[in-house]
């Protein structure tokens, strides 16, 4: 006996959580794309801003991707093989969609980790810069001494 109510059994339960898994990744899909734009644009605040949703829907997605693993185990192959294959192909399409999302993310972490090297490579040259400014300039004037031992 499985652990679904008669009126509901496991495709119908995988059916809805692949309807929930669908509209979740759309929308990763959709910012991702979004965020693609503004690292384009070199907007890295607005990359910033679209971080906090991206986590919650990652979040999201996660608790419905084990959900969905354990029902779709659960689905027989019996008078409906062809509802259990069509959610399969949807679950299918929803893992291809989710690894265009991933090669994506790492080709915006690349793009990031450049940006990010090329600014840091910017204040070495901006630090050297003033070092060499303050040794051709004969350095920072000095004080007179404030103690002198005048007993010799």
């Amino acid at each position: 006996m499985s652990g679904y109510p008669d009126a509901i059994g496991p495709a119908k339960v995988v059916e809805r959580e692949l309807e929930r898994a669908e509209a979740l990744m759309q929308r990763l899909d959709e910012l991702s794309r979004e965020q693609q734009q503004m690292i384009e644009r070199d907007d890295l605040e607005s990359v910033l801003g679209v971080m906090p949703e991206r986590e919650q829907l990652v979040s999201k997605l996660g608790g419905h991707a084990t959900s969905l693993e354990k029902c779709l185990g659960e689905l027989g192959s019996g008078d409906a093989a062809d509802e259990s294959h069509a959610l399969r192909a949807r679950a299918d399409a929803l893992a291809a969609l989710a690894s265009d999302v991933l090669l994506r993310d790492a080709t915006h972490q690349r793009a990031l980790e450049a940006r990010r090297d090329d600014a840091a490579a910017a204040l070495t040259r901006v630090s050297s810069g003033r070092g060499a400014l303050r040794a051709y300039s004969g350095g920072s004037k000095r004080e007179a001494p404030r103690f002198q031992d005048r007993q010799g």
